[in-house]
């Protein structure tokens, strides 16, 4: 099982390695061609678009996970993807809408131009069917697209964004990005698995979206809470705030989006698994976070000081804090369904999760009456996570030590 998992996760993480290696590149490109303003709202926008991304996924990565298996025959599986497809692609509209009435109302600093250069990264993920290779266990099939990609995506921004006033490229390069292997994933799914488009009723697809919210939950959560703590510090921090919290959030999102394919890799193929034979897989990979985010700390300051400006350097503390902090939540994520799910229902973990996500909300708004600087945010938002770890642990020692 374990190099079943290895196999899934390396396939699947190639994908992701290649997309969050690519922001990592980009950045220091966009700083040194950006002054510090303009930089800053960039780095608005590229939250803007994450947050759009995880709110658009609407829990669909791991809501396949639950219900594929239950689509029986080919018309059945065919009106799954189109109802998913449809459903992604409708939440990324509404996202879209209220980025623009948020700009509208004054509420962020961020140009009119820059949101028309997000739409089509936004439309293009929210038709992305990734999770599609995942439960097919395929996610090998995009590792070629998306590396080709993601260097087109690099020579864009190298070639074309070139000072404040070409700033916009930094998203439509997103756009083109996703757009190119959208089109490639679904050119493979029709040629290949024989899809085609299924209509759905009107009860259909209001039951799809009733029954993935609770997993967009836990997502939110579990898998991308820093990204709603960024939004909230667009909102009251504005571009000079997000110039800083920009670098350690990157950091974060790219171990992220790792650790989110590991918790997945194991809960596909441990589904059916005791927590004994689970359990090696997961104190492995649990290791390997608190080795890399040894050795990221550690090596924090001379990348700074290496590829930015002074402008930058306060941001050196603040990547140190996100790299345990996100090494903490790698744990969670680790321990959310491909453990819990063993004890507990997923209705109890979704809904536990739930308090945990009114408890971020709650605390982000303490400090904002009692702080106001991107490292204080990193702290209070590090503190709920420790508290989250912790009751997640304590809920696996209870139940292996009462079957004992």
């Amino acid at each position: 099982m374990f190099f079943n998992i290895l196999k899934h996760a390396l396939s699947r993480g190639s994908i992701i390695l290649t997309n969050q290696l690519s922001v990592l590149i980009a950045i220091p490109i966009l700083a040194s061609r950006l002054d510090f303003f303009i930089f800053g709202q960039v780095a608005i926008g590229f939250v803007l678009v994450q947050l759009s991304w995880v709110v658009s996924d609407w829990g669909v990565q791991h809501f396949s996970i639950e219900n594929w298996s239950r689509a029986k025959t080919l018309r059945d599986k065919n009106r799954l993807i189109s109802l998913l497809l449809s459903l992604r692609l409708s939440i990324a509209v509404v996202c879209l809408l209220i980025i623009l009435f948020l700009i509208m109302a004054n509420l962020l600093n961020f140009p009119l131009l820059f949101w028309m250069s997000i739409i089509p990264s936004i439309l293009m993920w929210g038709a992305y069917p990734l999770w599609f290779f995942q439960v097919n266990k395929i996610p090998q099939t995009m590792i070629l697209p998306t590396l080709i990609s993601r260097l087109v995506y690099l020579l864009v921004i190298y070639f074309l964004v070139n000072d404040n006033s070409s700033a916009y490229w930094a998203f439509l390069a997103q756009g083109i990005n996703m757009g190119a292997i959208t089109l490639y994933a679904y050119w493979h799914m029709i040629m290949r698995h024989s899809y085609s488009w299924i209509n759905f009723n009107k009860k259909q697809f209001t039951l799809v979206i009733q029954s993935s919210f609770p997993y967009l939950l836990n997502a939110v959560t579990n898998n991308q809470i820093n990204t709603l703590w960024g939004f909230g510090l667009t909102i009251v921090g504005g571009p000079m705030a997000m110039a800083i919290f920009n670098l350690g959030d990157q950091v974060y999102r790219m171990g992220g989006a790792l650790t989110n394919v590991i918790a997945q890799s194991i809960r596909i193929y441990s589904k059916e698994s005791s927590f004994n034979k689970t359990i090696p897989s997961v104190l492995f990979f649990i290791s390997t976070y608190l080795m890399l985010a040894f050795i990221v700390s550690f090596f924090a300051k001379d990348i700074v000081m290496k590829f930015f400006s002074e402008d930058y350097y306060e941001a050196i503390k603040l990547i140190q804090m996100m790299t345990v902090i996100w090494a903490l939540h790698a744990i969670i994520k680790i321990l959310n369904y491909p453990i819990l799910r063993k004890f507990f229902s997923t209705h109890f973990i979704n809904k536990l999760t739930f308090k945990f996500l009114i408890l971020h909300v709650f605390v982000f708004l303490v400090w904002i009456n009692l702080f106001n600087s991107p490292l204080s945010m990193t702290y209070f938002f590090g503190c709920v996570v420790l508290i989250h770890l912790i009751t997640f642990i304590y809920l696996v020692y209870l139940k292996v030590h009462l079957k004992k």
